[in-house]
């Protein structure tokens, strides 16, 4: 079994040289090769020097990814003859940390959290409440959009409850936002911030796994290289999720319905948010929409990317892409590209973006709504012609 894996994971990768070898890097390539093989809790993927050999890395960068992923609670290790990273069936109180600490680390807004947890609570209280109230993505998110709001406002109270790699986490996250650092820009050789921050460099590394684990620096070797600023991103979260849902094996089409709401959502905070810039994107894009429809079938993409940022809720966001992901990774036969319907789809979307600049969150919710009808319908349509 653990050969088997880890040879599987080894073919999947062999290809991708462009990447540094980082342990954050590696890390995200297990996380996402576990997800296409569907490895369930419990699947042995092979011994620190198995993986090492196969990915081509050395063991010190396959250990320290090992702690990623096991902060993370995507695998777990175990020793014997029958040992070594063993993929792990995450528990709701590990996830919800690990996401609450996620949120927490990218800055989010304590004004948009309580909005996420309003509209949380609308979802509950609409037609399909009760459908939604035993769905287990929207319960782990009504926890962690609640664990958010009980967190102490008052930052010395917060991290009094924090280890010290967490601290020093923490105060990294500050000091990255408060001097604008940019992608790519040094924090500093690891020496350098022990001395700084009078901490051991175990303590250090510690913080910048931690970090790591979120997008906001990697580990650089070489000269002049060191601890480096990333640009955070979605993927540490819906990694994160997608092992928990996985573990739970979500049906398909609740999911897409929860989606769908969360969709309904966006489309009416950019409604709610949108400003001048915001209808220039919008128009801008819509232009694009129509004039590269054929030419780049893919471009629709962009419109629910937009959508979100006028909204600027980055929960609600986020939680939407984790469940994108896992349809994706689950159930590629449920996704719009995979069909075929993207011309289509731009077109649909092209209304969605219109509504959302009249200002009228009824009008967005309400052109949402009627483009998932739609999109719906083309899936039937499809479906029906292939049978």
């Amino acid at each position: 079994m653990s050969w088997s894996a880890a040879e599987s994971l080894h073919r999947a990768i062999k290809d991708e040289r462009r990447e540094p070898k980082s342990a954050a890097h590696l890390a995200r390539t297990i996380e996402d090769r576990m997800f296409a093989m569907c490895a369930q809790g419990g699947v042995v993927l092979g011994s620190q020097s198995m993986l090492a050999a196969h990915f081509g890395v050395g063991r010190a960068v396959v250990r320290e990814a090992i702690r990623i992923l096991e902060a993370r609670g995507s695998i777990r290790t175990s020793r014997g003859p029958h040992g070594g990273v063993i993929v792990a069936t995450p528990d709701e109180r590990a996830t919800v940390r690990n996401a609450v600490q996620y949120f927490q680390l990218v800055c989010v807004d304590r004004h948009r959290i309580a909005e996420a947890d309003a509209e949380l609570r609308a979802i509950l209280s609409g037609a399909q409440g009760d459908r939604f109230a035993s769905h287990c993505a929207f319960k782990l998110y009504a926890q962690i959009v609640a664990t958010m709001l009980e967190a102490a406002p008052d930052t010395a109270a917060a991290a009094r409850s924090r280890t010290r790699a967490e601290r020093l986490a923490y105060e990294l996250a500050e000091r990255i936002r408060r001097e604008h650092l940019a992608t790519g820009e040094r924090l500093g050789a690891e020496d350098a911030l022990c001395d700084t921050y009078g901490v051991s460099r175990l303590v250090l590394r510690q913080a910048i796994r931690i970090l790591e684990s979120v997008g906001l620096v990697s580990s650089e070797r070489g000269r002049g290289r060191g601890v480096v600023v990333s640009t955070p991103g979605p993927f540490a979260l819906i990694n994160l999720t997608h092992v928990y849902f996985a573990a739970h094996r979500l049906n398909a089409d609740d999911t897409k319905t929860l989606l769908r709401r969360l969709n309904v959502v966006n489309a009416r905070l950019a409604a709610l948010h949108v400003d001048a810039s915001g209808r220039i994107e919008i128009a801008r894009l819509r232009d694009k929409l129509a004039a590269r429809r054929h030419a780049d079938p893919l471009v629709w993409l962009e419109a629910p990317q937009l959508i979100s940022k006028i909204a600027g809720n980055v929960c609600i966001d986020a939680f939407a892409r984790c469940l994108v992901a896992y349809l994706a990774r689950a159930h590629p036969e449920k996704s719009v590209m995979s069909a075929g319907l993207s011309a289509e789809v731009a077109e649909l979307f092209s209304s969605v973006l219109a509504a959302v600049a009249t200002g009228d969150p009824s009008v967005a919710e309400r052109a949402q709504f009627e483009m998932q009808d739609a999109v719906r319908a083309l899936f039937a349509r499809k479906d029906a012609a292939r049978a």
